[in-house]
């Protein structure tokens, strides 16, 4: 049976007689032994886009108030994929894997789906021949995919790709529903995927031999490599002294000691401003200072520099002081003898850091 409703009349609905309308047509669906939906003809014959501003604002609370509300819903879902693992299959990309939900979230009537995808399955893929200069086709695990964007494109690309996959799995699964999704992923093992990968075409890299790769690669394109944590984090490495323990590999990788000198020495020659670096670094300090001595001493490289004149703080009550003023002040003093020092640093470890894997530490600065 066909509902045709003229512009006139939709024009004319109340919210009470929209919800008598729509109700209506759900009732109606179950008297022929359909579930109720959110079908497309309904936006059709109400002249509304589905899944749009106008359908979240009067479609959807009626349909979650038919439904029992909102809640209710929600836990319909949560009962049926919370914790759950599926297998994920798109053609496109020849894309094969298993996928689980850990966590779900209701925030303004959508759910964030949170899911983790295993690296250990398959997909299609674009890898870079570095001798020959040459774009390839691969199909191996989603994990090496990850590795070759990390080192030949934006990885950022193969991510969305992934969860654009996931979201349409959940969409299609949960539009019975009604509600609106979203969907974040993570890349992580899940135990006991069944894969049925040929071992002798299975290829086995080591994390430092892939790092060495992206560093080579950073080398050719930017005329420098760059150590960072969160490329670490993906690879599970999150302890504070396996972290250290890359940036030592780092350091040797650059030339090490020599190599880290010769660095500094260069950033010796400038005159800096914390004008120059990000607010998280410098606070309410406006100061300009120089390197005039560096050295190691127990394997720690140490900065010792001198700040000129005029520079200026504003502190925690709001006042705006010259350095001078807050360095002799009786009650801040040496607090603010150790900001500055400790500004420094960070300032010189956010240059010297990234390109060398080593900290600085600052124990002396001429005010």
């Amino acid at each position: 049976m066909k509902i045709i409703l003229t512009e006139s009349q939709y024009q004319k609905l109340t919210e009470d007689k929209l919800r008598e309308f729509l109700y209506g047509f759900w009732n109606n669906q179950k008297k022929h032994g359909e579930n109720p939906s959110l079908d497309d003809m309904l936006y059709k014959v109400l002249g509304l886009n589905k899944e749009t501003r106008e359908d979240y604002d009067t479609i959807r609370p009626l349909w979650y108030n038919y439904n029992g509300g909102f809640d209710k819903l929600y836990n319909k879902v949560k009962n049926e994929i919370d914790t759950k693992e599926y297998n994920l299959n798109q053609d496109l990309f020849n894309l094969d894997t298993i996928i689980k939900v850990v966590h779900l979230e209701p925030t303004n009537n959508f759910i964030e789906i949170m899911v983790d995808v295993d690296p250990r399955g398959t997909m299609d893929f674009v890898g870079w021949d570095e001798e020959n200069e040459e774009e390839y086709e691969v199909h191996d695990t989603i994990d090496a995919a990850y590795h070759e964007s990390l080192i030949n494109y934006e990885s950022s690309e193969l991510m969305g790709m992934i969860r654009s996959a996931v979201y349409e799995f959940f969409y299609n699964l949960l539009e019975k529903y009604g509600i609106p999704i979203d969907v974040d992923i993570d890349l992580e093992e899940i135990h006991d995927a069944p894969y049925n990968i040929n071992e002798s075409q299975k290829k086995y890299t080591r994390k430092s031999d892939i790092l060495i790769d992206m560093w080579e690669k950073q080398t050719k394109e930017d005329g420098y490599p760059t150590f960072d944590e969160d490329i670490l984090r993906y690879f599970g490495i999150e302890k504070w002294t396996d972290i250290m323990d890359y940036a030592e590999f780092f350091n040797n990788y650059i030339g090490g000691e020599e190599k880290t000198m010769e660095m500094i020495d260069k950033l010796s020659i400038n005159n800096f401003s914390t004008k120059d670096f990000p607010e998280r670094l410098v606070g309410g300090y406006d100061f300009d200072w120089r390197i005039i001595n560096v050295y190691i001493k127990d394997n720690i490289y140490k900065i010792e520099c001198q700040v000129s004149d005029e520079g200026s703080v504003t502190i925690m009550d709001g006042r705006h002081l010259s350095l001078e003023d807050a360095l002799n002040d009786d009650e801040i003093g040496f607090e603010i003898q150790v900001e500055v020092s400790g500004v420094i640093q960070d300032c010189l470890n956010s240059l010297i850091y990234p390109k060398t894997g080593v900290k600085v530490t600052v124990p002396y600065v001429e005010i």
